[in-house]
């Protein structure tokens, strides 16, 4: 799955416990736990890649660049995000180290599951509730994964960390491998390789989707499918229709007359632009 970079869990105050859908390439300054419960769940985090399946978990660390991509239809794997404010003792002892690995299963899973399933009762009570349970789930993490100084595999994550963010503010200018090789000290072949790497596609891919989702909220927003094109960074529309169509499956005239006739059918609300979609979404 590919797709727009997101940081917007940074601002999250309280834990959340959801099911996920999958999701595209993004990081943010919270611990993200994913709970496999069925299926197979393809689960990507600083570049370790890994099938999980049910009975198996993953642990993402603050600003670990990590994506999820369900592999069978009835997969279903549940995603507990907690804010750093509610991990002051895990992060104590953890200060200075980083994760060496992120997966783990075994009689761990189960403990974890259950441990999700009380909090789930809990979640929206008292805090002193909330961070137990949330103590135990990241005490079961600390003894079921290593720990270490792995500067390299440290640097590389920031250096990623500091592109992304430099590419979702900028992907409507023009971006180029050589560039951004230079811009932080690679040659444009090992850049190239570590992007792909840690992102699962190529750096052309990963911003040509930036911008076709941009220009889709730009239609969304009122915008005619030209203006929509070049406001978004592209320079040529015959790109531009291609990777629009193979982002959202339909070209981008299909694209505004399918979201006409939803909004004909109902008030506009968030429902529709969730019915409009993307491949595989």
């Amino acid at each position: 799955m590919i797709g727009r970079f997101e940081s917007s869990h940074n601002n999250d105050v309280r834990p959340l416990l959801f099911d996920t859908n999958g999701c595209s390439a993004h990081f943010h300054a919270n611990i993200e736990i994913v709970c496999v419960k069925r299926g197979a769940i393809e689960i990507v985090i600083n570049g370790s890649r890994r099938v999980l399946r049910g009975g198996e978990v993953s642990v993402s660390g603050p600003f670990d660049i990590h994506q999820y991509a369900l592999i069978e239809p009835d997969s279903v794997g549940r995603v507990l995000i907690i804010p750093l404010t509610y991990a002051a003792k895990f992060g104590a002892l953890t200060s200075k180290k980083v994760l060496e690995d992120y997966f783990f299963g075994g009689a761990a899973f189960n403990e974890i599951e259950t441990l999700f399933g009380v909090l789930e009762r809990h979640i929206d009570g008292d805090d002193l509730t909330t961070e137990g349970i949330i103590d135990a789930v990241l005490g079961i993490v600390l003894k079921n994964l290593p720990f270490g100084r792995a500067k390299s595999v440290k640097m590389e994550k920031d250096v990623m960390r500091d592109c992304l963010t430099y590419i979702n503010a900028n992907y409507r200018e023009e971006i180029s491998l050589e560039g951004l090789a230079k811009e932080f000290g690679y040659s444009p072949n090992h850049f190239s390789k570590l992007f792909n790497t840690y992102l699962q596609t190529g750096l052309r891919e990963y911003v040509n989707t930036l911008r076709a989702d941009d220009a889709a909220a730009l239609i969304r927003g009122g915008a005619d499918v030209s203006a929509a094109a070049f406001d978004s960074g592209f320079d040529c529309m015959r790109t531009f229709y291609r990777v629009f169509k193979t982002r959202f499956c339909m070209t981008p005239r299909e694209y505004v007359n399918r979201r006409e006739a939803l909004l004909e059918q109902a008030a506009p609300d968030p429902s529709v632009e969730r019915d409009l979609g993307c491949c595989g979404s």
